[in-house]
């Protein structure tokens, strides 16, 4: 046995090494060989704080800018549309740069807005304006929460582009080593110089790739942590705004008792209010669950560098393969000896294809999940800018509110709540990312493989029982975790336990 599991470490020790990798980068575990070091690029990553110090206080400190709060409006609108990508990948890194310099210049607007609004002191004369103006600073902090949550889902797509990018270099470079196995396996004239340059130049689209990626990813995870700490300080600002609005409320209660004020109208900007206050909440939980799934996803994608390392060698050690095969052209073992390393390196290159291309699918699916959400942040934006006009128009009026005015409104209102349930679900979706899904499916795999091995090591008659007890395991795993947002990623990873099983099923039957 022990002999027979000496010359099956090429098969094993891949799997373990896909699962100890995926592991890792999905739950932190340190394993020190899954995750080599990389040059750290250049982008500044506390744009933040730097820029922050050279601005007003923002925690209820004496407010020194003259901006209106309409200007701090626009300011997160702009914010909102400065957020763009090219689509070139030469690009992405600049644009997550820009991307998060106007993250922070809508926080730092819609701090601003939130803490004048807290500062200042109403009469019951004037609650019902106050009211609006609270509400207008509860639409700055969710306007400035779905800009972060914009610049963290572009950050993934961005991901999804560098991801994909290693897997079809890998992909190449599986081609190359095929079709030099079969030209060995016709018989056909192979130029070897021309051929191993063939495989140096896939090796080098690997690197390049994955290298690429290593800087993107870099930039994604450190700006969404960024993002991920300021929403905390948005939060502290929005529950500082829910209080506001209760003391205003009571005094424009009690403006219908003692100045005869329109209770149809006070109630009316209660109900708005009230839904503000839900789409506040709602649009910081996408911002920071975004947040979250971007650092997740950009570790996912750094760690990969494991495989892409693994595919270098593959393809080296075929290189070498061919050279000594070149030199005994006229032996029949040297070109067995060929075939069985090429063999060996294509099985681990196709191993490692694998693991990355779930990895890339999952970051995929997590970009759909979060283009989702960015869109449902955008919809109940627009929905209660509107709310917010009638609003406004209907406090600035003299003398009794038209019936009319007040059912717009009302309507205004009901749409806000329609627009804010979807930005919650969206809410649900994006906190289940598709990473998870990944993890589950890869710590299965770790079982199958872990236990199959221990009973190999130890030559006990337990070893097959041990697989067959590991595969109801790991069955019972994916099962917990299926749902319809992430069946795709779920199918890709149930392929690759069962490979895992078949391979750990195989050294114990052998």
């Amino acid at each position: 046995i022990n002999k027979q599991s000496k010359q099956n470490s090429n098969q094993l020790n891949p799997i373990m090494r896909v699962s100890f990798v995926a592991l890792f980068c999905l739950t932190g575990t340190p394993i020190a060989h899954s995750f080599a070091p990389h040059t750290t690029p250049s982008f500044n990553v506390n744009n933040r704080q730097q820029q922050r110090q050279t601005q007003s206080s923002t925690k209820l400190n004496i407010i020194t800018s003259e901006e209106t709060l309409a200007e701090r409006l626009n300011i997160i609108k702009q914010s909102w549309e400065g957020i763009k990508s090219s689509g070139l990948k030469k690009f992405f890194v600049d644009e997550i740069t820009i991307a998060e310099q106007n993250v922070v210049k809508g926080v730092t607007a819609a701090e601003k807005a939130a803490e004048a609004a807290i500062a200042q002191n109403f009469q019951e004369s004037t609650a019902n304006q106050g009211i609006v103006d609270t509400i207008k600073a509860a639409e700055a902090v969710a306007e400035a929460a779905a800009t972060s949550a914009k610049s963290d889902a572009t950050g993934v797509n961005d991901l999804v582009a560098a991801s994909n990018d290693v897997v079809q270099s890998i992909k190449a470079s599986e081609k190359a080593v095929q079709n030099v196995m079969d030209k060995i396996a016709t018989k056909a004239s192979v130029d070897v110089v021309s051929e191993v340059n063939i495989l140096e130049a896939s090796a080098s689209e690997v690197k390049k790739s994955m290298d690429a990626a290593q800087v993107i990813a870099a930039n994604v995870e450190k700006v969404a942590s960024q993002d991920a700490a300021a929403m905390k300080e948005l939060e502290s600002s929005g529950d500082g705004l829910v209080a506001k609005f209760g003391s205003i409320e009571a005094m424009a209660e009690a403006a219908v008792e003692d100045i005869a004020s329109d209770p149809k109208v006070v109630s009316s900007l209660e109900s708005a209010a009230s839904d503000i206050v839900q789409e506040m909440k709602a649009a910081e939980s996408v911002a920071t669950a975004v947040a979250k799934v971007a650092q997740a996803d950009a570790q996912a994608v750094s760690s990969l560098e494991a495989q892409t390392n693994d595919v270098i060698v593959a393809i080296t050690s075929v290189e070498t393969a061919i050279k000594e095969a070149a030199a005994d052209s006229t032996s029949t073992s040297s070109a067995e000896a060929f075939k069985t390393s090429a063999e060996n390196a294509m099985e681990k290159i196709q191993l490692d294809e694998r693991s990355v291309e779930l990895v890339s699918n999952a970051v995929s699916k997590d970009a759909d999940t979060d283009a989702i959400a960015v869109e449902s942040l955008r919809v109940a934006d627009d929905k209660i800018e509107e709310m917010v006009k009638v609003a406004e128009t209907i406090v600035k009026k003299d003398g009794p509110v038209e019936s009319s005015a007040l059912s717009d409104l009302e309507t205004k209102v009901e749409a806000v709540a329609e627009s804010i349930k979807t930005v919650e679900n969206a809410a649900s979706e994006c906190t289940d990312c598709a990473i998870k899904a990944v993890e589950n499916a890869v710590q299965a795999s770790e079982v199958v493989v872990k236990d199959v091995a221990a009973s190999v090591v130890s030559e006990t008659s337990a070893a097959t029982s041990t697989a067959s007890v590991a595969e109801k395991s790991f069955t019972a795993s994916i099962s917990s975790v299926t749902s319809e947002t992430i069946q795709p990623v779920i199918e890709n990873a149930v392929a690759s336990i069962e490979e895992a099983v078949i391979v750990a099923t195989s050294v114990v039957s052998e």
